[in-house]
């Protein structure tokens, strides 16, 4: 039976050989793994499958020996990142990821030059999950011709919070021909972090011919409390009316006393949506709230602008918490009027 197990592991040892030029090391340690034991019968037949010549067999037969977490298989996948077909070389990288076996990181790396596109994009998400500290071939990834790869080397690099990649990526948020990947690089900006040179690229970014872009870059720019002018100087000039929520909402997230006044001035002068500024006011009220009275009054079932307006009136003293079931029955106009009145 144990010699049987053994020859049936050369068997697959050879195949292997033939088809990713195995090495006799390798198949030494394929030799180890028999005599150790311990393999279950489903694994073994996973094992057999990987000899398959259709390649989706061997592609799921890869899949299944990552869900049996066990990393000894990692050294026989790793090898099927050499393999012919572009569907066994992207199920090889998304199991040593599975199986987290990050001594096999630097050939996944080179998996970014490959020549099928959705290897190279599945190759710099595993990437971000190995938390590789080398990113220079996620950088240079930033240029690949395909825009899916360019948007996975964005979203590992704002993963990895690599500081290095700051400038490469303000290049694409404001310089790249796919919207898409402009948008990806916007968000992926305020995750590496908020330093100024980040925010110097979100104002330029408001400048962008995409509203998508522009909005993205509003929303970023929250995370700097200084950006509340160059946002309304912003709102003066935009047209497109989701935009201009979406700076409403990044003005309430910016979290300060004054902003209570300056969404307040956009309601009555209705330059944004009701339920936009009702949003950004409850959002402020919640960043405002340093005596956690919001908990103490549910508002839940109340529309955006009444709930946000109540909020925000409890938070800063001008509505009594006992009061509030009596300012629910007034309308949305009575209650803005009376918050203005008090501030």
């Amino acid at each position: 039976m144990r010699r049987r197990k053994i020859r049936n592991l050369l068997r697959i040892a050879r195949a292997l050989k033939e088809r990713c030029a195995y090495s006799r090391e390798n198949i030494g340690k394929i030799l180890r793994l028999a005599k150790e034991g311990g393999l279950k019968k489903w694994e073994k037949e996973q094992l057999y499958r990987l000899m398959n010549d259709r390649p989706l067999i061997r592609a799921d037969a890869i899949e299944e020996l990552a869900f049996s977490k066990d990393k000894r298989f990692g050294f026989i996948i790793r090898l099927f990142l050499k393999d012919p077909s572009k569907e066994v070389r992207k199920s090889a990288i998304k199991a040593l990821t599975v199986l987290e076996c990050r001594e096999y990181a630097k050939g996944i790396a080179e998996m970014l030059k490959d020549q099928s596109a959705e290897v190279r994009a599945a190759a710099a998400e595993a990437l971000a999950k190995f938390g590789i500290k080398d990113t220079r071939k996620l950088i240079e990834a930033l240029k690949d011709k395909n825009s899916e790869v360019r948007k996975a080397a964005i979203f590992a690099l704002s993963e990895l919070k690599d500081k290095r990649s700051v400038n490469a990526l303000g290049k694409v948020a404001l310089e790249d021909k796919n919207v898409g990947v402009r948008v990806y690089a916007v968000w992926a900006l305020p995750e590496i972090g908020k330093s100024r040179k980040i925010q110097r690229i979100l104002i330029k970014a408001l400048e962008d011919r995409s509203a998508e872009v522009r909005a993205y870059a509003a929303e970023g720019l929250s995370n700097w409390p200084d950006s509340v002018k160059i946002l309304l100087e912003r709102l003066k000039r935009e047209k497109d009316s989701k935009v201009k929520d979406v700076i409403a909402i990044a003005i309430g997230k910016i979290g300060r006393k004054e902003c209570a006044k300056i969404l307040l001035d956009l309601l009555s002068k209705k330059v944004c949506s009701r339920k936009a500024v009702g949003e950004a006011l409850e959002i402020l009220a919640q960043k405002l709230d340093t005596q956690n009275k919001l908990l103490k009054v549910f508002l839940a079932r109340e529309p955006p602008l009444k709930r946000g307006l109540i909020a925000l009136g409890i938070v800063l003293g001008v509505i009594d918490v006992s009061n509030v079931e009596k300012v629910v029955k007034s309308s949305a106009n009575k209650i803005l009027k009376y918050i203005e009145k008090k501030i």
